[in-house]
């Protein structure tokens, strides 16, 4: 039997904590770098973009829609943007309940979220952490 699961993970990344918060949910997530560096301080800066790079992992016969995958930056950093997302490898499987070929993951993968400040991140507060909420779709059988 298939189970489709929509669910949402809170990514906290700090310069001394990083974190992922998630109930129930098969989908890893783990921080590999923040930046130029693994797990710096987090730099943002004003129209340039900042990869963020996360491994993640599904258990064995689990798989997850590429096009259900979404990022909210939440409060308070407002003026945080997210340019685009990268997940790779995208795999290609065909869905049962659509009846049509989609992209998606399974097992393990890497996703490179590429944010930056639309405003200076200082004047408005500082950026002691950024969460993110990630909104995904994942499917067993």
């Amino acid at each position: 039997m298939k189970m489709k699961l929509l669910l949402s993970i809170l990514i906290a990344l700090s310069p001394n904590a990083f974190a992922v918060e998630a109930l129930k949910d098969p989908l890893n997530v783990e921080v590999v770098s923040t930046g130029s560096s693994p797990k710096s301080n987090i730099v943002i800066s004003q129209g340039k973009a900042t990869p963020l790079k996360f491994d993640m992992s599904l258990p064995t016969g689990y798989h997850a829609y590429y096009d259900s995958f979404k990022f909210e930056i939440l409060d308070p950093h407002k003026n945080i943007k997210i340019q685009n997302f990268e997940i790779k490898p995208l795999i290609k499987f065909y869905d049962k309940f659509s009846k049509k070929n989609k992209k998606g993951i399974k097992e393990k993968s890497e996703l490179v979220l590429n944010v930056y400040a639309d405003t200076p991140p200082f004047k408005t507060s500082p950026l002691k952490d950024l969460k993110i909420q990630m909104t995904y779709q994942a499917c067993s059988e």
